[in-house]
């Protein structure tokens, strides 16, 4: 796949034709597809995370944020989607019950001992360990944090 400015296209291998396009108001920051590749999922910076069906055209946007979403990633039981956005905070979405899992929360109020609470730091990657149970989340500032997944609770490790 390749994503550039506003566009996402998902060439056929082997071939000049594209399966896929999807062009955003924005620029696209993170993406990922579901491990049988059926659909996609995307964040930009307009603020939106998508998901993209690619067996027909068009996407669903599931969240509309107030900032940049910069990271998104899929939990290892492709239930849930986690973003992080340019403010700091971050939010679980569910797949299957269609909302969000949690409140948007702001990283930096879970690690009382950082330098600055004052100063936005955007969130810029997150990962999942492979048993779903630990965030990692990567920030403008240059530190990385552990944190673990309970139930509908995100703490600090």
């Amino acid at each position: 796949y390749q994503a550039d400015v506003a566009n996402v296209r998902i060439p056929v291998v082997g071939s000049k034709t594209q399966k896929s396009n999807f062009t955003y108001p924005s620029n696209v920051t993170s993406l990922g597809f579901k491990k049988n590749g059926c659909w996609l999922y995307a964040g930009s910076e307009d603020g939106t995370i998508r998901f993209h069906d690619l067996r027909v055209s068009g996407s669903q946007i599931i969240h509309k944020n107030d900032c940049e979403i910069n990271a998104v990633a899929l939990s290892p039981a492709e239930g849930e989607l986690i973003a992080g956005d340019q403010n700091g905070k971050f939010m679980i979405y569910d797949l299957v019950a269609s909302k969000m899992r949690t409140d948007t929360v702001r990283f930096s109020l879970m690690y009382p001992d950082m330098k600055d609470l004052n100063k936005e730091v955007a969130i810029r990657d997150i990962h999942l360990t492979l048993d779903g149970k630990l965030l990692i989340v990567a920030d403008s500032s240059g530190c990385v944090f552990a944190s673990e997944i309970k139930n509908t609770d995100i703490e600090e490790v």
